[in-house]
């Protein structure tokens, strides 16, 4: 819900810009204006949910790496028709 709050505030903050009118009309002004509305941005935190999917993100993207890696080992070994066994 914390979420919402805030994306709701940006959302407004977007709008009034936009009702405003000001980009476009002289190229010097909108960047100041640009600038100064920037330093009242609210960063939005990543929350636990978030952070947990990123790290989700990048371990299935390390499984596929793996995988491949061992896919083309596999496919070398059966174009060179040998066999590999596993010594204990």
């Amino acid at each position: 819900m914390v979420m919402m709050g805030q994306l709701g505030r940006l959302v407004d903050g977007i709008k009034s810009r936009l009702r405003a009118g000001g980009a476009g009309k002289r190229g010097g002004s909108s960047v100041r204006k640009a600038s100064a509305s920037s330093a009242g941005y609210d960063k939005v935190e990543k929350t636990d949910s978030m952070r947990v999917e990123i790290r989700s993100r990048q371990a299935r993207k390390l499984i596929a790496k793996n995988l491949d890696a061992a896919d083309s080992i596999a496919r070398a070994a059966r174009a060179n028709n040998k066999r590999f066994f596993l010594a204990f």
